[in-house]
């Protein structure tokens, strides 16, 4: 029929850019790649303003004048003819407020993280790495994984030279006691220094969800 359709998923894990001129239609997963095929290159200050103090765009609008992200549930159908984007929003969020004991809404969470620590762990064939700072967060995820699987696991842990925080120990307490073979790697300040670069061009989305 001529037409383009272009669908991002529920809750906008994977991002979708597109731009537009007056011949071509082009998008990408990636900023980048849209930035190759465009001459021009602004700055959308509405954008950027909205970044800096809100640390987010809540807009369709990148940073980058004439860039647009699909937004998260949404649809972009485009006619050939009329070469105009229609885009219209097929899934939204729905809530259920119910009234529970607490303790229904503390099994219900702890059933939905295992079966989300579940979803995305491999065959036990694989080694499964896991990022550990010591924090509730990853010894959390660290304790469902080796709670739920047999394969062979392995943490790892950056640290900072000179860094006189706890975390080192920590992370160390988290391994050995779900006995797992700990990794920790030292991070220079001339070395972090030295890769911000790579690090920010590497980080080219901007939270506009």
């Amino acid at each position: 029929n001529h037409r383009l359709l272009l669908s991002r998923d529920r809750v906008g894990m994977e991002p979708l850019y597109y731009s537009q001129d007056d011949s071509t239609f082009i998008f990408a997963s990636e900023v980048k790649a849209l930035l190759r095929m465009r001459k021009k290159r602004r700055i959308n200050f509405t954008s950027l303003h909205s970044c800096i103090v809100f640390g987010s765009v809540f807009s369709r609008a990148h940073l980058i004048e004439g860039i647009y992200e699909l937004r998260a549930g949404h649809n972009l159908i485009i006619d050939s003819q009329s070469k105009i984007p229609v885009i219209h929003k097929y899934w939204d969020r729905v809530f259920n407020i119910t009234k529970h004991p607490f303790l229904f809404y503390e099994n219900e969470f702890k059933r939905l993280l295992n079966e989300a620590v579940k979803k995305r762990l491999p065959s036990p064939s694989a080694k499964v790495g896991i990022s550990l700072s010591g924090g509730v967060d990853s010894t959390l995820a660290l304790g469902l994984v080796k709670e739920s699987y047999s394969g062979p696991i392995e943490a790892y842990t950056a640290i900072a030279e000179g860094d006189a925080s706890t975390e080192r120990q920590d992370a160390r307490f988290a391994a050995k006691h779900f006995q797992v073979k700990h990794h920790e790697i030292f991070v220079s300040a001339y070395e972090a220094i030295q890769s911000l670069p790579k690090i920010i061009w590497h980080m080219s989305e901007f939270s506009n969800r």
